[in-house]
């Protein structure tokens, strides 16, 4: 019986030890992370930062960085780089008078072109339609209130699920899908909720999506839905298949707070819901 016990006890130490080692290195790959990220954040001007130099900074080989950041991130090093600069592009082109050139040679593009096409692929927009579209079509969340959107199809939805949210949350939740698992340029299809519960999305072709949602309370600023930093988030888990009209995947989203190492979420409100309102019928 003593021998049973022992090994029992030994078994124990070493699950204690092994949870233990996993966290530690949990831990130690998030710091190495953020490590990487501050660097992003403080060289956004610097077209030579690479993800080798970030790899070397964090005492890593760049096959391995590579692959700690996507576990902790969800995207490779040199998209997060890429979307923290246009996610800037977006604050600049709003709150400064700089031109689109100007802004793009801020964030590290010699060329106006190619920071111009870029912006159009994580935005959704050219720099100038985006600062046009804001600027003419500014709907606040306080609008959104009084509209009350009807959520009326009368096209079959193939994408349906579940989107939970604490129960303090009074505002609006956007659900929308994304061909790259960061929610960037215009999405495939969208929805909104003006609480948790159950979502649809009609008419989406077959292809592979990420689902993402993000809510806004009511009383937030105007700021923090064109650059939202504070708002509640999530992510469905793993990709949604859709091919011949069958939908396979998960598709609930569970709605959390911010974490440091959250991909920017590049597209604007403002143009979230004009999509949404177009495409109702």
């Amino acid at each position: 019986m003593n021998d049973v016990n022992n090994l029992f006890s030994q078994l124990d130490q070493t699950i204690d030890e092994t949870v233990s080692l996993s966290q530690s290195i949990e831990e130690d790959h998030e710091h190495s992370v953020r490590e990487a990220i501050r660097q992003m954040i403080h060289r956004l001007d610097d077209s030579t930062l690479s993800s080798e130099e970030l790899a070397n900074a964090a005492s890593y080989s760049p096959f391995h960085f590579d692959r700690i950041f996507r576990s902790v991130t969800g995207i490779p090093p040199r998209l997060f780089l890429s979307a923290l600069r246009f996610q800037w592009s977006k604050r600049l082109l709003l709150k400064s008078s700089s031109t689109a050139t100007e802004v793009g040679q801020t964030v590290g593009y010699s060329s106006f072109g190619t920071f111009s096409t870029n912006f159009a692929r994580f935005i959704g927009l050219s720099p100038q339609q985006f600062r046009a579209f804001i600027e003419k079509k500014m709907l606040g969340l306080e609008e959104i209130q009084r509209m009350r959107i009807a959520l009326r199809y009368n096209s079959p939805s193939n994408v349906e699920g579940y989107v939970k949210a604490p129960s303090s949350l009074d505002g609006i939740i956007c659900v929308g899908l994304f061909p790259k698992p960061i929610p960037m340029g215009k999405p495939i299809g969208c929805t909104m909720l003006f609480g948790p519960g159950k979502y649809a999305i009609p008419n989406v072709p077959d292809g592979v999506y990420y689902v993402m949602a993000i809510a806004f309370s009511w009383d937030a600023p105007h700021d923090e839905y064109l650059h939202p930093q504070h708002a509640l988030r999530g992510k469905a888990i793993g990709k949604l298949t859709i091919a011949n009209g069958i939908t396979k995947g998960v598709s609930d989203v569970t709605l959390r707070p911010p974490r440091f190492y959250d991909p920017p979420i590049l597209i604007s409100f403002p143009l979230l819901i004009q999509n949404f309102i177009d495409g109702i019928e």
